[in-house]
């Protein structure tokens, strides 16, 4: 005895006795193992009598999901119904068959009830679920399918519930209407929880979700892709698994997306930070950017969190990891800076810390921008040579040596009179000390700033102003010149430990530029 005829003599369901012309249609065609086509469209309407009765009783799909019996034996592998109206609910709870389900275009005027069920797929596809599908613990070998068409759309307007269920295929809601019995928003229009798909989950195409979408730990071992699909509300995968890709490339709408903790393999978000949703991103990883995008369009979509939702540096960091992988390393230090500026303005800490780190900021990019501390160095140095400059034409820079000052005739030249170019303090020892070094304003305030070698000028040289100077530059040299000395021990030290890295946020790669 096969397992159909086992199956048939322990089958707890009775066929109605009163069957009208639909009934016995699909009667005939399970019997020979053939597809019953009622009607070539989903029905706006049941009919119980006539040649054009499309009703088909819920015991009736019941009776051959337990495979008949010894007058009417389910044929086949699947039980395949199109276009009938389905006026009772069908309940398959616990129930465990080796059919597939193939209830196209059929309407169900009450709920779908499946619950802990085992069959080989079901493929509800251009149905309509007037009340909804209670599918907690459902099992399937291949496939579930709930997608629209060239029949239009597969329209649920009740919950679909399917906590805990194992789809050995693809779960494929592409075109599909999902709506909420309640027309509230913050209702739960799919709740699959904890879900195993052993293909992809595609809410794709025309898929529109006018509730919130709910899959929280579930492990998707193809892809998610919810490209074109439209949410109206939240979309929430907290702690999924989706091994293959996460696919979000011109997804609409204006709730949530939360991926907190998710982990998938690449990331194809195209250009969600256009988009109206809002995310949560503390905790999810990634392996890749199926397009990195430019590094301003990356950083929105890291910023573009809910109000009141805190900052997590967790989120920027993923993004970094990535696009250093990637090659992207100029992407990836930009998100860094981008990261620990948010740190001080939204972390919390003293004042002072925060001050501190504000300055560590502007003169080194926190470690990102070695060209800023660069910058800044070029510039001190090159004002400080002007101001040297000035002070010299202005015979405010005098020798700063002994053998130089106690010269006679160095001391003769610089006695009394007007200054002049013959008469400045440079001018007087270049003539009379042809070996000494010459002054120059730039190398002089270089080796003012730079204090870890010698350029043999800050040794011979002395910037000196008289009590009677009026000039303000003048007056202000004795404080610029020991200003330049404490911005070089800063800055250069700054530049050495942030090379070094002795000095650079923690990150997972990469570099100062």
């Amino acid at each position: 005895m096969d397992n159909m005829s086992q199956l048939a003599l322990i089958n707890p369901v009775a066929l109605p006795v009163l069957l009208n012309a639909a009934e016995n249609k699909f009667v005939e065609c399970m019997g020979k193992g053939v597809p019953c086509i009622i009607g070539g469209n989903r029905p706006d309407k049941p009919i119980d009598e006539g040649e054009n009765a499309n009703v088909i009783h819920a015991d009736v799909i019941r009776f051959f999901a337990w495979g008949g019996n010894g007058r009417y034996q389910m044929r086949g592998s699947i039980i395949h119904l199109e276009g009938a109206w389905i006026p009772d609910q069908l309940d398959l709870t616990h129930a465990v068959t080796p059919f597939a389900f193939g209830l196209i275009g059929c309407h169900f005027a009450q709920p779908v009830v499946i619950r802990q069920m085992e069959c080989r797929a079901l493929y509800l596809d251009f149905s309509c679920l007037e009340k909804g599908l209670l599918g907690d613990g459902l099992t399937t070998k291949i496939s579930l399918h709930m997608r629209g068409g060239m029949w239009g759309n597969f329209i649920s307007k009740g919950k679909v519930t399917l906590v805990g269920a194992n789809i050995g295929g693809e779960w494929d809601c592409s075109n599909g209407i999902f709506a909420a019995a309640d027309k509230s928003l913050d209702s739960k229009v799919i709740h699959a929880d904890e879900i195993k798909v052993g293909g992809s989950v595609l809410m794709s195409g025309g898929f529109c979700a006018k509730g919130a979408v709910r899959l929280h730990g579930a492990r998707v071992e193809g892809i998610f892709d919810c490209s074109r699909g439209k949410f109206q509300a939240d979309l929430s995968a907290r702690a999924a698994e989706f091994k293959n890709a996460l696919v979000l490339e011109n997804t609409k709408g204006s709730g949530t997306i939360n991926l907190e903790f998710a982990k998938t393999g690449a990331l194809a978000d195209g250009h969600m930070f256009r988009a109206g949703f809002k995310f949560f991103l503390n905790g999810f990883t990634y392996r890749e950017f199926d397009v990195p995008g430019d590094v301003k369009s990356r950083i929105a979509w890291l910023d573009n969190r809910p109000v009141g939702f805190g900052f997590s540096p967790q989120p920027f960091e993923q993004a970094a990891k990535v696009l250093f992988a990637m090659g992207h390393n100029s992407d990836a230090r930009e998100i860094l800076l981008e990261k620990e500026r948010r740190l001080t303005e939204q972390g919390k800490m003293s004042g002072w810390h925060k001050f501190g780190r504000r300055l560590w900021d502007t003169f080194a990019g926190y470690g990102y921008r070695l060209r800023k501390t660069l910058a800044w160095s070029a510039g001190i140095v090159l004002a400080g040579a002007a101001f040297f400059q000035f002070a010299d034409n202005s015979c405010r820079i005098v020798p700063h040596q002994p053998v130089v000052l106690a010269h006679e005739e160095y001391k003769a030249a610089q006695t009394g009179g007007k200054c002049s170019a013959d008469r400045r303090a440079t001018a007087v020892v270049e003539r009379l000390f042809p070996e000494y070094p010459r002054f120059n304003s730039l190398v002089y305030s270089a080796d003012v700033f730079i204090p870890f070698f010698a350029m043999h000028q800050e040794p011979y040289w002395y910037p000196q102003p008289d009590d009677a100077d009026a000039d303000i530059i003048l007056v202000l040299l004795p404080f610029w010149y020991w200003l330049e000395i404490i911005a070089g021990w800063l800055l250069t030290s700054l530049l050495v430990l942030t090379v070094t890295g002795l000095l650079r946020p923690r990150q997972s790669s990469g570099g100062g530029d």
